[in-house]
């Protein structure tokens, strides 16, 4: 159950992540396209080449080159529900994430920004800067909700079943731990650096690589730990040792 949950609050911080990241790529294209807005204001589009009957739209974005740089945003075409007119869903003013998924929906209608009231190239170019104003507040927003997630689940991870679990395996090995007695010491983390308890305790959390890297790490260390004795060594032993410091320092 415990396992699940922490499977369930990784899922939750990955889709966030993702969303985040969209917004990311959202915000970086929107920034081209205001751009390319402001430059038909002032004539100065930097012409791609491109035939602009294949957009009826009154400002065609892939007549300017920078487009290429907007990679959010394809060619993707739609008809306007009010002026049936033919163009580019991105000149049609649909730039949003969310809005743009909808462009693959056969059903959805949209309307292009001339018939949305948005008409003229300075009054477009407002509208793309609002929309990056929006998504940047969005962004922020999602920042913190990701850090608020993952401070959710590390407290999850470190003060629920998962530290429960482990306290068991280490009492086991007779490292009975107590934060209110503050009796942890030395004895303890020599009993908690033998293999089978290593190799049990660290089983109590998920699967990852990083997971065997650390169980790795103390292995070695607690190798380092046998072999750190007053008395001699042979020369089996200082071989051991020597192993054991070469995989723990690196």
């Amino acid at each position: 159950m415990a396992r699940r949950k922490e499977r369930e609050m990784i899922v939750e911080i990955a889709a966030l992540e993702k969303s985040f990241k969209i917004i990311g790529a959202n915000i970086r294209s929107m920034e081209h396209v205001a751009a390319i807005l402001s430059k038909f204001a002032d004539k100065k589009v930097d012409s791609a080449g491109r035939d602009e009957i294949a957009c009826q739209a009154e400002f065609c974005l892939f007549r300017d080159k920078a487009m290429k740089k907007a990679s959010f945003f394809n060619g993707t075409k739609i008809d306007c529900h009010d002026c049936y007119l033919s163009m580019h869903a991105v000149c049609a003013g649909i730039w949003r994430a969310e809005e743009w998924q909808l462009t693959h929906d056969v059903d959805q209608t949209f309307s292009c920004l001339k018939c949305s009231g948005c008409s003229g190239s300075v009054s477009c170019m407002k509208k793309a800067m609002g929309t990056i104003g929006s998504l940047k507040r969005r962004e922020i927003e999602e920042k913190k909700e990701i850090e608020q997630r993952r401070r959710e689940k590390e407290e999850y991870v470190t003060s629920g079943p998962t530290r429960s679990s482990l306290e068991k395996v280490w009492k086991k090995y007779g490292a009975d731990v107590c934060a209110f007695k503050q009796t942890f010491c030395g004895n303890h983390v020599y009993k908690l650096l033998h293999t089978r308890a290593i190799n049990e305790y660290m089983l109590v959390f998920p699967p990852t690589p990083n997971r065997d890297r650390i169980r790795d790490l103390l292995l070695a260390l607690g190798d380092v730990m046998k072999l750190c004795v007053s008395s001699a060594l042979t020369e089996y032993e200082m071989d051991e040792l020597e192993d054991g410091i070469v995989i723990f320092s690196s």
